[in-house]
């Protein structure tokens, strides 16, 4: 800073005072000394110090105008941020008693500038009534006692509708604790709202719809839970036999005194294939349905006249159950069409779109499994006593009159002569093939029997080492005929608990299959060896081995599988799988390049 106070001059010297006294006689210290000053040198530094004031003013009049057009560009940027920001922002001056909106927070609200009145009571009218008190006292706790202003509100939207917010606020103190300003900021949250009860709904109602086979009566329930939860008004229809049989299986609606109503309506008028619009027509097409606006579309098709007594009748059902907005989308089962869900709703609060059509398409496609495992239940349930008819006439209508011709041939070859060669060879054909039949028929009973779980079993603690031998002693006459040779290593001392008829009977049909694919002078090779827990126990043959691919269908349970000899062998391997199953136990195969081995294991003894 320049020091703009005047200068002193320094005594002249053309002039002497002496002997403390003046010029004028007076006394020293009543003496001034004035010295003429230099007109020129003053003048000079008078413009230097002019020209230097200039250039300070000039400086400061600069920084003033930067600081100026900085602090216009930093506000325009912050209003800028402010109207680009997804939050609706407010600013509050509170001994002022104004607001201010940016035109966010006015879009949010669906409001005009001029209705907010500059006020928060402007504000406060949106609000919901029941919310209102709740927002009220957060903003009151926040002011006295600085509480977290963090709260979520519906307000009245342009259109009468509601949606939800989410807002929150900070407040700024003077020195005394009085509140002087606070700014805040709202969130229209009413989608992300109706995602979480959507995703809620969709995890309730596939609780409901696995509750029961009974898809009828899940997808009543599911009507019921509906309503208000997604919809005002829901409904659902099936198909008979065809489209033209249609009929609605179960409806809600939030407004009680209209159920009545459009049940009597649904008997008077059901949804038809040909209709325009609705469930009728979403049953006939397979695709879904968007109604945004009811009304909308009944003012166009007035309008185009494209409008047919059927739709009058149709849209007088809407009117009547005050249906503002509605969803119809398909329910599938085993390809084709079986029903359709319908929802809608009402004046109050909801207006749907393509994210609700994509909801409701969701709902539909779980309803639609629902269905589709219920059908399969039902063929399940048919099978299975199907099934059970057939077992009971193989048991009692088979089986008991095959016996009694095994018997009676049995007592007819005791009567032919031995010189009669002819008719003894015909009746032990007989014999034979009536044996094979009945050992048969007995396998696939005991096969179904092992696979509803019917069959007891008596298990104990056995030597497997004597199972072994057992079961190679029931086929001694035919490993001898081939000349075959039993590979066993040593026979370590062991205990398996097991029924132990099954499981020789298990071995047996083994060792019976090894024989008859073995060649000639080959060998089988019989396995026991302990292992973690159980016991394993395997028979091989020198047979050809059996392909991969097919021995997969054969451990799978196809009992019309073959070897390559052609010989049977499903059944005899699916009655062993399971009756090692049954036990506890495991059972596979391995193959190579020669021969094919089964293996199987039974719980260890103690």
């Amino acid at each position: 800073m320049f020091d703009l106070s005047p200068k002193k001059e320094s005594a002249s010297p053309e002039r002497e005072i002496d002997h403390g006294e003046t010029a004028d006689g007076g006394k020293a210290e009543d003496r001034v000394s004035v010295a003429p000053a230099s007109t020129e040198r003053g003048r000079d530094e008078l413009e230097i110090e002019v020209h230097e004031l200039r250039d300070l003013v000039q400086k400061l009049t600069d920084e003033a105008k930067s600081a100026h057009t900085a602090l216009h560009e930093s506000m325009a940027g912050h209003r800028l941020l402010a109207e680009a920001a997804e939050d609706g922002l407010w600013f509050w001056d509170i001994r002022a008693g104004t607001v201010e909106y940016t035109d966010r927070m006015l879009a949010i609200l669906g409001v005009s500038r001029e209705s907010m009145r500059g006020s928060l009571d402007g504000f406060m009218a949106r609000v919901h009534g029941e919310d209102r008190p709740r927002v009220s006292a957060a903003l009151q706790a926040h002011l006295d006692r600085r509480a977290p202003f963090l709260v979520s509100f519906r307000v009245r939207g342009p259109e009468g509708d509601y949606r939800t917010c989410s807002a929150r606020g900070q407040a700024e103190w003077d020195a005394r604790g009085t509140p002087i300003r606070m700014a805040g900021a709202v969130l229209d949250i009413t989608e992300t709202k109706r995602v979480e009860v959507q995703v809620r709904f969709l995890a309730e109602a596939s609780s409901v719809l696995a509750s029961s086979l009974d898809y009828e009566s899940t997808l009543a329930s599911l009507a019921k839970i509906a309503v208000p939860e997604v919809a005002d008004f829901f409904a659902v229809d099936l198909s008979g036999e065809s489209l033209a049989d249609i009929h609605r299986l179960e409806l809600a609606h939030s407004d009680p005194s209209k159920v009545a109503i459009a049940w009597q309506l649904a008997h008077q008028r059901p949804p038809r294939p040909d209709d325009s619009i609705g469930a009728g027509r979403v049953m006939a097409t397979g695709e879904s349905e968007l109604t945004t606006e009811l009304s909308e579309v009944l003012a166009a098709r007035t309008a185009s006249r494209d409008f047919s007594q059927d739709d009058d009748e149709l849209f007088a059902i809407f009117r009547r159950l005050e249906l503002r907005s509605m969803i119809h989308v398909p329910l599938f089962a085993r390809g084709s069409v079986v029903g359709a869900l319908s929802l809608g709703s009402t004046a109050s609060n909801r207006r749907y779109g393509p994210s609700d059509r994509e909801f409701a398409e969701e709902l539909a496609r779980r309803a639609s499994l629902a269905i589709e495992n219920a059908w399969l239940y039902r063929d399940a349930e048919r099978s299975v006593r199907m099934k059970e008819d057939l077992l009971d006439v193989l048991s009692h209508d088979l089986k008991n009159p095959l016996a009694s011709v095994i018997n009676d041939v049995g007592i007819l070859l005791k009567t032919v002569p031995q010189e009669s060669h002819v008719d003894r060879q015909r009746l032990e054909n007989v014999w034979r093939t009536s044996e094979r039949m009945l050992a048969f028929l007995q396998s696939f009973i005991d096969l179904a029997q092992l696979e509803a779980g019917t069959v007891a079993f008596d298990t104990k603690q056995h030597d497997p080492s004597a199972i072994v031998l057992e079961a190679v002693e029931m086929n001694r006459s035919a490993i001898g005929e081939k000349g075959l040779t039993l590979m066993r290593g040593a026979a370590p001392r062991l205990s398996v608990t097991c029924d132990r008829r099954r499981i020789v009977h298990v071995l047996s049909r083994l060792i019976a299959y090894a024989v008859r694919v073995t060649p000639r002078a080959g060998r089988i090779t019989l396995h026991l060896e302990s292992v973690p827990g159980e016991v394993k126990i395997g028979v091989g043959d020198e047979g050809q081995s059996i392909p991969r691919e097919q021995l997969d269908r054969l451990l799978a349970g196809n009992t019309r599988q073959r070897d390559r000899d052609g010989h049977a062998i499903g059944l005899s391997v699916a009655i062993a799988k399971a009756i090692v199953m049954a036990h506890g136990g495991r059972f596979w195969a391995e193959t190579g390049a020669t021969g094919t081995t089964f293996f199987f294991t039974l719980p260890s003894g103690p």
